[in-house]
């Protein structure tokens, strides 16, 4: 049995967290990496690029792709057909950065009658087939529906606290859904 090993993500007294430099990655059972695209933002710092080759090293057969020019969303996987394109996604892993006012968003609207709630973006679709996914057609993965892994956590990490030091009241930040929160309080 593989062991998990829970990372750092939160807030810290010396300041935000940094991407993990004692992680070891694995490949994730059933995930057939056919491609790897290096996207705007993944290279820019010698922490970036250190993680990203290292989960890159998982892969040594896998062709690498630099498109260092172009965001996340916009990479253009070669295939009209939408489901077609998908599937191609889906086997697709790339690495980039999101803008930080992009990856922690409003999940619950501030009429709520409950806590507050924002959702955390470290990572964009997934390589899960499932049939019930409306994911696949949102606009953010319509023209890109790849893997993504977000490399900018340190400035994620300072956007949510940002967000908390300004909320007024207590939020809930969660990591892909609802269901998944981070327990943040300042």
């Amino acid at each position: 049995m593989q062991q998990c090993m829970q990372l750092d993500l939160l807030w810290n007294a010396q300041g935000p967290s940094s991407l993990p430099s004692a992680y070891r990655p694995s490949a994730p059972p059933n995930f057939n990496v056919e491609k790897v695209i290096l996207c705007k933002g993944s290279l820019n710092t010698p922490q970036r690029e250190e993680f990203v080759r290292r989960i890159c090293g998982v892969y040594p057969d896998v062709p690498v792709q630099e498109r260092l020019n172009i965001p996340h969303n916009r990479v253009d996987l070669g295939e009209t057909d939408p489901v077609r394109r998908v599937a191609q996604g889906k086997r697709t892993l790339l690495f980039g950065e999101i803008h930080p006012k992009h990856a922690v968003w409003d999940g619950a609207g501030k009429d709520a009658n409950y806590i507050e709630r924002r959702r955390l973006s470290l990572y964009g679709f997934c390589f899960y087939g499932c049939q019930f996914c409306y994911l696949a057609g949102r606009s953010a993965v319509w023209f890109s529906p790849t893997v993504k892994i977000f490399v900018n956590l340190p400035e994620m990490m300072s956007e949510i606290n940002r967000q908390a030091n300004t909320a007024g009241r207590l939020i809930e930040f969660c990591a892909g859904d609802f269901r998944t929160a981070l327990p943040w309080t300042r």
